[in-house]
């Protein structure tokens, strides 16, 4: 798995945008877990996760997201997802995280859902 970080100014937010490539399992989530957790305790409580090229996820890497989204929500931030493919976007879906995470089509439509 291979992890890259922007920031971005979007109306008076600023926002971590984290590009995760390859695959989300119990052998790579600490990784992601580390560059989110750093985000999290440095003040930077709004984030998204571009998923353009992420292939897999596990329920370890389901987890994680649940975890950071209850951290950052706790601070009164937000975690968006966009770039989901079809296949993980269906399994969000069935198992009820979509209802919990926003999954966004594009990174400007999850910079909007941050902002309202």
């Amino acid at each position: 798995m291979r992890i890259t970080a922007e920031e971005y100014q979007a109306t008076g937010l600023t926002v971590q945008v984290v590009k995760v490539d390859g695959y989300l399992d119990a052998h790579t989530f600490p990784d992601l877990e580390k560059h989110l957790r750093g985000f999290i305790d440095s003040g930077r409580y709004h984030i998204i996760l571009d998923f353009e090229t992420l292939d897999y996820i596990s329920s370890a890497g389901l987890g994680l997201l649940l975890g950071i989204h209850r951290l950052i929500s706790q601070r009164d931030g937000r975690l968006k997802i966009y770039n989901m493919s079809e296949s993980l976007q269906r399994i969000f879906e069935v198992l009820g995280f979509a209802r919990i995470i926003e999954v966004c089509p594009d990174r400007e439509a999850a910079l909007r859902a941050l902002e309202n």
